[in-house]
């Protein structure tokens, strides 16, 4: 197995942050922490900028969070720097091979292209996702089995 000193942060994990009413909380505060004291190497593709700028949208409209609280949420985000400013053609096309052998989206493929080339782990709170990828990828976790410290 590998390493857990760095992991690919799927924006469903990062959103987790922002959004209180979640659940797996303990889980992705954990992961926060440990991007925080920077303990282990994390990063997200490109996408998860859009992700989670799309999800701070969606629960403002939703009346889960302000709009100031979806604003700074987003900041806060792209303040961590783990978002990469654009993704290489590599990531690209490796992303689109695992979304042409496995039932998953190219913007979930990213994530676990990402971690395969990093050699480094991928957690994601997308239950549906693990499951379908977990099989041919052991380095995709479930941020359910996440200890928590």
């Amino acid at each position: 197995m590998r390493s857990l000193d760095g992991w690919v942060i799927d924006a469903n994990v990062a959103n987790k942050w922002y959004l209180r009413d979640e659940d797996l909380l303990a889980q992705a505060d954990a992961i926060r922490t440990a991007v925080q004291d920077r303990s282990v190497l994390s990063v997200c593709p490109h996408v998860a900028r859009h992700e989670v700028a799309n999800t701070m949208a969606v629960a403002y409209r939703g009346g889960r969070i302000s709009r100031e609280r979806a604003v700074a949420s987003l900041a806060s985000f792209l303040a961590t720097g783990l978002s990469n400013d654009g993704d290489a053609d590599w990531l690209v096309s490796e992303a689109a091979e695992i979304a042409m052998e496995l039932p998953v989206f190219i913007n979930d493929a990213v994530y676990i292209a990402l971690a395969d080339r990093l050699g480094v782990q991928c957690v994601t709170a997308d239950r549906k996702l693990y499951d379908a990828v977990s099989h041919r990828f052991p380095l995709v976790h479930w941020l359910g089995d996440i200890p928590v410290p």
